[in-house]
């Protein structure tokens, strides 16, 4: 079995990327920045007890053995996993083979599947949906994970240079192409009210004016392939936007990040950015369809833990987690970071989180609470 691989969230650094929030997905750093990093809100999530199988690879142990899509896993040798992802653990632990159990159009089946030694040693997908999963991007930005079906779609999102800027990252674990764009995703505010998404020229004319359309238009040819255009200035260009090479890097970066119209082969990944202009309240909610599927997030301003914790309760915590693990920490006056868990300084007392390449040092005498948020993007393995 795979257990999906989770899509790729804040840089404790109040120093931001060379102009735009865009480049925070990025984790750049070089200025003061009005940022306000969005985090998901709480939904209803459950990891289905069963297993429902719905996909087969083509050519995997799992088609050579005569697994269908529809069959429903009830043992793995013997056992009963406890819910759909134990199924995954099951068969990563088994020996060259596993019998598995499952039951078929209502009839018991017992199938004998010859697994591979390299993942995905079965080549099946478990139904997921209903379960979300939040995590941690790599610029420190919170996320979360929706599962349908053989899909999963995570969403981030930012406030900055009075923008809003939305990430999606789609998962197809089905066996046939399918298609994101754009048109695909909507958006609406706390009142329900839609929210129109801007193009990267109109976002770029937003945060830069003539010039950073203009330079996304260059930008943009030579990412689809054009020999180095280049832009050269004008005095005036130079005169009413004096970061002119924090505005070429964030055109640069909109060509290259912003979401398009994409097919996505079988177990491949697209991701981009939309734009939108900033909501008056939070928080939104960002839908994307996919088939007769519907993907959901809500993002909001990030919720702290109000329940402080022992000394001791937050260093067992900080004991427990493996490098890479995903927190939230509450600090004392209320502020709130997550970021990947780098080490515990036993010594001084210290946690240090890293965001992209940046690391950053909370005295634990100054925190209040530490989550951790869920499963690291990414390293879930397929089974």
């Amino acid at each position: 079995m795979k257990k999906t691989a989770l899509l790729r969230k804040a840089s404790q650094n109040k120093f931001l990327p060379v102009c735009c929030a865009a480049l925070i997905f990025c984790g750049c750093a070089t200025r003061v920045s009005s940022l306000r990093r969005l985090a998901p809100l709480a939904e209803p999530s459950k990891m289905p007890k069963s297993c429902r199988i719905v996909t087969v690879a083509v050519r995997s142990p799992a088609e050579e053995a005569g697994l269908k899509t529809g069959d429903v896993v009830k043992k793995i040798n013997g056992v009963a996993p406890k819910d759909a992802a134990a199924v995954a653990d099951m068969i990563q632990d088994s020996g060259p083979f596993a019998d598995i159990d499952i039951v078929r159009h209502g009839r018991p089946v017992t199938i004998r599947a010859h697994l591979r030694q390299e993942r995905p040693r079965l080549g099946t997908l478990c139904d997921f949906t209903g379960w979300r999963k939040g995590g941690v991007t790599e610029a420190g930005n919170e996320s979360v994970t929706d599962f349908e079906g053989p899909y999963a779609v995570t969403f981030s999102g930012v406030i900055d240079e009075n923008m809003l800027f939305v990430r999606l990252q789609t998962e197809n674990h089905s066996t046939r192409t399918i298609t994101i764009a754009p048109d695909f995703v909507a958006a609406a505010d706390a009142e329900k009210k839609p929210m129109k998404a801007l193009s990267p020229g109109e976002a770029m004319r937003r945060m830069h004016g003539d010039l950073g359309k203009e330079l996304f238009q260059v930008m943009q040819s030579n990412a689809a392939g054009a020999k180095d255009n280049e832009f050269t200035p004008r005095k005036k260009d130079l005169f009413f936007n004096p970061d002119y090479a924090g505005a070429k890097a964030d055109a640069d970066y909109v060509a290259h990040q912003s979401l398009t119209a994409e097919i996505v082969a079988p177990e491949g990944i697209a991701e981009g950015v939309l734009y939108y202009p900033p909501p008056k309240t939070l928080p939104i909610t960002v839908t994307c369809h996919i088939d007769a599927y519907r993907f959901k997030a809500r993002l909001g301003a990030p919720q702290g833990s109000k329940k402080p914790m022992s000394f001791d309760a937050i260093r067992l915590v900080l004991e427990k987690e493996k490098e890479g693990a995903p927190l939230r920490i509450t600090l004392g006056n209320g502020r709130i970071y997550v970021g990947h868990y780098s080490k515990y300084d036993d010594v001084n007392e210290t946690l240090w989180l890293r965001a992209g390449s940046e690391k950053s040092a909370f005295p634990l005498n100054h925190v209040r609470a530490v989550q951790v948020i869920g499963e690291l993007p990414g390293q879930a393995g397929q089974r």
